[in-house]
């Protein structure tokens, strides 16, 4: 396989995100993960490619790449702190019966 310029790995972490987040809306876990997983590697290879060649890592078009990461970055956090936040508040307003950090059964 032939190595990739920054630019080209920068989309393919686009795309991955972009895979990260449909995953994150239909709640998919073994989905979001694998997808994480394969989003690390691009990193990794990203990190090698930059140290490589710095320059490119610097030049408009992978600034402007990372850019658009960022922010659907910014809307996976948004999606998975909503998910996390509905998931905690989950049955405390219905009278639920939970049980607590005792063991006791509250509610």
């Amino acid at each position: 396989m032939a190595d990739r310029s920054v630019v080209e790995i920068l989309v393919a972490l686009e795309e991955e995100a972009g895979q990260q987040l449909a995953f994150a809306r239909r709640l998919d876990v073994h989905g979001l993960n694998a997808s994480t997983q394969r989003r690390q590697d691009l990193l990794f290879e990203l990190q090698v490619a930059g140290q490589d060649n710095p320059e490119a890592a610097r030049a408009p078009e992978a600034l402007a790449g990372i850019a658009r990461l960022q922010a659907v970055d910014h809307r996976l956090a948004r999606i998975c702190q909503s998910v996390l936040a509905l998931l905690s508040e989950g049955g405390r307003e219905g009278g639920t019966d939970k049980y607590g950090a005792n063991g006791r059964l509250n509610g």
